[in-house]
């Protein structure tokens, strides 16, 4: 149920997601929750306002929202729910039904892919959603298209054929989709059209993932591997800038705040602030950025793992040791 008390955030897995609305709420998805909550709504300062376990029975893989309705889609049940973004109550679909059914690849591994390592290749079909002009679009990375869907009705209107689609962002100065396929940054012309336009922006990017596009045009890829950043693209597909310590911050060793790891959805939430989920434990963290400067000014830990074991430094007692993390 709703929850604007406690459990800030998944106490099953890392972050994975998230999107910002007009007013600079946040939007935050952990992939997976037992007694957490897998999607949480903050305000501009990260107060939580609210928080929702969703009925998922496999790995929450991306959120979205438009018009006061916030959609999460699950990789394993290949589909998507609705729920209020002012209550976090729990929407049906106009047919009555609770789940949006994307693909009916259900099994994980039912369609093989092999990519090269600057590829990232995660293990589902459904790897990212987009709400924009009054349709749904979903990546269905090994079918090899993004799908879409009237939010009005959920009835599949289109399909854009495209390779190994990994994550999507609507760009509202033009009109158009971007989407990175593979590990290029793509650009889909009239993308609700009979033949839509696709160009290539920035080709060969090192294991890609998170992807946002500002008012500017300005389209921010989060990399993985050596760069461990948000770069920035303008129209023309040159970088512009970048946010964050390049290579980040180490696996293991010293904390460095000024480094992301393993950066995954990202946002921007309109008060000049990039917003990035990042994939790993050790610890979970929600960071924020200033988009002009690159300066991190706010960083979210949580939630805790279920039954997690913490102990205290003995010549220290005011530090402790959590998720194999010294906190001090």
């Amino acid at each position: 149920g709703v929850d604007s008390a406690s459990q800030w955030g998944g106490d099953h897995g890392p972050a994975i997601d998230v999107t910002a609305d007009a007013e600079g709420n946040c939007y935050l998805a952990w992939d997976a929750a037992e007694k957490g909550h897998d999607l949480i709504k903050v305000n501009r300062d990260g107060r939580k306002v609210w928080g929702v376990n969703s009925p998922f029975r496999d790995r929450v893989i991306a959120v979205t929202h438009q018009t006061g309705r916030i959609y999460l889609a699950s990789s394993g049940e290949q589909g998507v729910i609705m729920y209020d973004a002012i209550t976090g109550n729990r929407l049906l679909l106009p047919d009555g039904k609770s789940l949006l059914v994307v693909s009916t690849n259900h099994v994980r591994n039912k369609l093989v892919v092999t990519l090269p390592p600057e590829c990232e290749n995660p293990p589902f079909n459904l790897t990212d959603i987009i709400a924009a002009e009054g349709h749904l679009f979903c990546a269905l990375h090994k079918e090899n298209e993004i799908r879409v869907f009237r939010l009005d009705t959920f009835a599949p209107v289109a399909a854009i054929a495209i390779e190994h689609p990994l994550s999507l962002s609507w760009n509202a100065t033009n009109n158009s989709l971007h989407c990175i396929s593979r590990n290029n940054l793509i650009r889909i012309e009239k993308p609700l059209g009979p033949e839509p336009r696709l160009t290539t922006l920035a080709p060969g990017l090192v294991q890609p993932y998170g992807l946002a596009v500002d008012g500017d045009g300005v389209s921010w890829v989060g990399l993985r591997g050596k760069s461990q950043q948000v770069v920035g693209f303008d129209a023309k597909g040159k970088q512009v800038r970048a946010i964050g310590k390049a290579g980040g911050r180490p696996w293991v060793g010293a904390y460095d705040p000024a480094g992301m790891l393993q950066p995954a959805g990202i946002a921007l939430d309109g008060l000049g602030r990039l917003w990035v989920a990042e994939q790993d434990s050790l610890p979970r963290r929600q960071s924020v950025w200033d988009l002009k400067t690159g300066r991190l000014v706010r960083e979210f830990f949580g939630g805790s793992a279920y039954s997690p074991m913490m102990a205290p430094d003995l010549d220290a007692p005011e530090n402790v040791f959590l998720h194999n993390t010294r906190f001090v």
